[in-house]
């Protein structure tokens, strides 16, 4: 009765992920943000987009990704996905994944499986699984599974671990682990990690981690991260000498190395990349900023002294309707003097008025001249692909383009911004 039901479970999960089969590269983005669809940068179209990066706060759709996907709870892509895909809860890919699915939950592909499916229930391919598969409960293959399959319960060591632990629930060493462990929930190492753990909830380390935490929400070491992190939601450590990545959240004091999430807080980084940066040694400031399509945009900025974020929302006066805009990017401080600077930008400017989206890809470089300790200017040339699905609104496209598609929805040009910026 129990392998009944299982069976019509797969069937149905089968089903619904083979619904998301369908390829339209007609639309692309390199970078793609979201809090919830179709809340995001791609509006109501997302799930037409093929993208580069995806980062979505809580939960994002798109057609196909080519690179980075992560999410605070969930992914849906209806066609192929390629690289790394990270969520909270559950990554639903409809089409081929050649790549790494890590989910708190659950990792559903609607064909095959090429590469490393880690969640904290179950992993799902709708056919074939020519991949390492590692779940708390159970990993499931609609055809067949070349590769590697764990789940169980519990595995606890009192002193040290030396090897490979597997376990649904919980991994526990008293005092270091030198190998891979891998849970559904939790791995517990009373002072150091020595190798690479796995957790659908939580990772814990007494003290050091040398090696890589992965885990569907949640990762602390007491100390030092020597390596990696990687969690659904946050990360937490005291130092790190290396790379944090969360859907959400990673906090710690000293980082030599990157920071990857929504959020990212530390006494020193000076290579933050999220939409939110509060480094005690860095830089915030709010900026008020005017571009060639007369988008008037108030944005916050924050990052470390190299990489710092970009978020902001403003109204756009060239349009004939009215127009809000939302604005998100990433920047790079090149210091001259002290008190003159370049910041080199990639953005993403949208204004979306119900189902039509105008949508401004740039690359900025920007000088800045710091007419104060707390208050600079600046303003400088951009190169622009500009997305317009109105017809209605044709007339905001320049004059003067590079390059303008068959359909004149899809432009390239050069254009320019200018802005103030207020130091805190």
């Amino acid at each position: 009765m129990e392998k009944k039901l299982l069976s019509g479970l797969c069937l149905l999960l089968f089903a619904s992920a083979s619904l998301f089969a369908q390829q339209d590269k007609s639309k692309e983005a390199l970078v793609h943000l979201s809090i919830w669809d179709p809340i995001g940068t791609n509006g109501r179209d997302a799930k037409e987009y093929t993208n580069t990066f995806s980062f979505n706060l809580l939960y994002g759709k798109s057609q196909s990704e080519r690179a980075f996907t992560l999410s605070g709870l969930a992914s849906v892509i209806e066609g192929d996905a390629y690289g790394l895909q990270i969520a909270g809860l559950t990554n639903v890919i409809g089409g081929d994944a050649s790549n790494l699915q890590i989910a708190g939950l659950v990792n559903i592909t609607g064909d095959d499986v090429s590469g490393l499916q880690i969640a904290g229930l179950v992993n799902i391919a709708g056919e074939d699984a020519h991949a390492v598969q590692i779940s708390g409960l159970t990993n499931i293959a609609g055809g067949d599974a070349y590769g590697f399959q764990a789940a169980g319960f519990a595995n606890v060591a009192g002193d040290d671990a030396y090897g490979f632990q597997v376990a649904g629930l919980a991994n526990v060493a008293g005092d270091d682990a030198y190998g891979f462990q891998v849970a559904g929930l939790t791995n517990v190492a009373g002072d150091n990690a020595y190798g690479f753990q796995v957790a659908g909830l939580a990772n814990v380390v007494g003290d050091d981690v040398y090696g890589v935490q992965i885990a569907g929400l949640t990762n602390v070491a007491g100390e030092t991260v020597y390596g990696m992190q990687i969690a659904g939601i946050t990360n937490r450590a005291d130092n790190v000498e290396g790379m944090q990545i969360a859907g959400i959240y990673n906090k710690a004091k000293k980082v030599k190395g990157v920071q990857l999430g929504v959020v990212n807080i530390a006494e020193s980084n000076d290579y933050p990349i999220g939409v939110v940066n509060l480094i005690k040694n860095g830089e915030k400031g709010v900026a008020l900023t005017f571009d060639e399509l007369q988008n008037l945009t108030a944005t916050f900025r924050s990052g470390g002294r190299v990489l710092y974020g970009i978020v902001g929302l403003g109204y756009n006066f060239k349009s004939s309707k009215p127009l809000p805009v939302f604005e998100g990017g990433l920047g790079a401080h090149i210091f001259c003097t002290k008190k003159f600077k370049i910041n080199a930008e990639l953005s993403q400017t949208t204004g979306f008025r119900f189902k039509h989206v105008i949508s401004k890809n740039s690359l900025r470089l920007l000088p800045a001249c710091k007419i104060t300790p707390n208050f600079e200017i600046f303003v400088g040339p951009t190169f622009n692909y500009l997305h317009i699905n109105d017809s209605d609104q044709y007339t905001m496209f320049p004059k003067h383009t590079v390059w303008s598609s068959s359909s004149e929805k899809h432009r390239l040009y050069f254009g320019y911004m200018g802005g103030v910026h207020f130091i805190f």
